[in-house]
C-alpha cells in the first residue's frame, strides 16, 4: 500500500512537531511525522529551552504550564570541579524533573489536536531517493514531496551526514538530599559537559 504526502517528517520531538506545526500554520494540509518510539515516551535530555524558544513555542500553541516549565533561578558554572561563576538566570526554562517527557507530550498532544497525523512504534526499512519513496516497519510505502530529517545525529538522517559524529548521552537519576540547584561542568571530559540537578 503506499501514501503520497506533500511533507514527510522523521522525528516526534520538539524540532519535528514544531517544523510540523509551524508547517500547517503556514497552510501545507498534506503531513505525516514518522517516530520510531511511542508516546508518552522518555528521552534522555535535560529539556532546557531558551526565552526565544519559548516565545517560539508558544507561537505555535504550546502551553508550557501545561509541561510545569519555569524560570531556573539561578546555576552555578564549574571548570575541573571548581566552582567558577553563578548566573542569575533570566532566560533559561525547565521543569522540575529537568527531563523532556512532557513537553515532547505537551507537543504530540498539540500535533494531534491540530490533525497533523503521526506515525508511532515505525521505523524506517529503507529510503529510496529517486522514487522520493520511504519504505516501512509496518510494510507501508510513503511517497514524499518534501522530506525533513529531525530524528537526531544518530537516527535514519544521520546516514547522510558526510561528517559522522558520535555522541553519548547518559543520566542517571537517585535520592538524595542536597538543595535544589543546578549545575553544569565543564572540563571533565575532553569534548563534551556535564550536569547536575537536584530536585
Amino acid at each position: 500500500m503506499k501514501k503520497e504526502y506533500q511533507v514527510v517528517i522523521i522525528g516526534a520531538g520538539p524540532s519535528g512537531l514544531s517544523a510540523a506545526l509551524h508547517l500547517k500554520k503556514y497552510g501545507v494540509k498534506n503531513i505525516l511525522v514518522i517516530e520510531k518510539d511511542i508516546f508518552p515516551r522518555y528521552k534522555c535530555c535535560a529539556g532546557y529551552i531558551t526565552t526565544k524558544t519559548r516565545k517560539f513555542y508558544e507561537s505555535l500553541g504550546l502551553k508550557l504550564e501545561n509541561c510545569h516549565y519555569t524560570l531556573i533561578k539561578d546555576f552555578h558554572i564549574f571548570y575541573e570541579y571548581k566552582k567558577r561563576q553563578t548566573i542569575d538566570n533570566k532566560f533559561l526554562y525547565t521543569n522540575r524533573k529537568i527531563d523532556r517527557v512532557e513537553l515532547d507530550y505537551e507537543f504530540y498532544k498539540l500535533a494531534r489536536e491540530k490533525n497533523i497525523e503521526i506515525l508511532e512504534g515505525i521505523k524506517i526499512r529503507s529510503h529510496n531517493i529517486e522514487k522520493s519513496e520511504l519504505y516501512l516497519s509496518n510494510s507501508e510505502i510513503i511517497a514524499y514531496q518534501n522530506l525533513i530529517f529531525a530524528d537526531g545525529t544518530l537516527g535514519y538522517g544521520s546516514r547522510y551526514q558526510k561528517n559522522k559524529k558520535r555522541n553519548i548521552a547518559l543520566q542517571l537519576t537517585f535520592p538524595n538530599d542536597h538543595l535544589d540547584e543546578i549545575q553544569i561542568h565543564f572540563g571533565i571530559t575532553r569534548k563534551g559537559y556535564g550536569w547536575v540537578s537536584s530536585y
